[in-house]
């Protein structure tokens, strides 16, 4: 049969709970006094073994950046990669327009 617990909110005992039901409550601190059945006082939840992993502090995982060194003519690939054929038609005929108007249109 599962344990029988109790906790003290402003000096009143509150329960019957379950040991699940008891971890699921918000009013639930470290500082809490809780009591089950069998023991003869009441202890701090922060003491209670069933009740420690609750306030067991993790640390956050540090993310570390990951930074790779590129070099300029990495940074010009990458730049010149796929280039779009319709920018190169366009170029080019610009580049036709110019030539002709200077060439032959002085």
């Amino acid at each position: 049969m599962e344990s029988v617990w109790y906790l003290r909110v402003d000096g009143v005992a509150e329960g019957p709970f379950t040991l699940l039901k008891l971890k699921r409550d918000v009013r639930l601190t470290p500082d809490s006094w809780v009591w089950r059945e069998g023991w003869k006082e009441w202890q701090q939840a922060r003491n209670v073994e069933e009740l420690k992993e609750l306030f067991e502090e993790e640390e956050p995982e540090t993310i570390k950046p990951q930074f790779k060194r590129v070099e300029d003519e990495e940074i010009a690939l990458e730049m010149g990669q796929d280039p779009n054929p319709f920018l190169f038609v366009l170029l080019a005929l610009i580049l036709f327009y110019l030539v002709v108007r200077v060439l032959f249109f002085r």
